[in-house]
């Protein structure tokens, strides 16, 4: 039973490592937008925004969904510049 267990998991991380690599492909298009646009590429209130928004929508623990696209946000950034 706990092999059926971790292999859902294992299915399910691979599913979430295959959508970061699709949002960080969109981050590059949106970072090549942003330098042709002289944009600021931090937005920290729409970091705020969808961190807030997240947490409403989720069942997960607000300081795990903070910490947890901290570190997106962060990653997006260096994606970007």
């Amino acid at each position: 039973m706990l092999d059926k267990y971790r292999k859902q998991i294992n299915k399910i991380d691979s599913q979430i490592l295959k959508l970061f690599e699709q949002r960080f492909a969109v981050v590059e298009k949106v970072g090549e937008f942003k330098k042709k646009n002289n944009l600021p590429i931090k937005n920290l209130k729409r970091e705020k925004e969808l961190i807030e928004e997240m947490i409403k929508s989720s069942k997960l623990n607000p300081d795990f969904i903070r910490k947890l696209y901290k570190l997106i946000f962060n990653n997006s950034y260096r994606v970007e510049k």
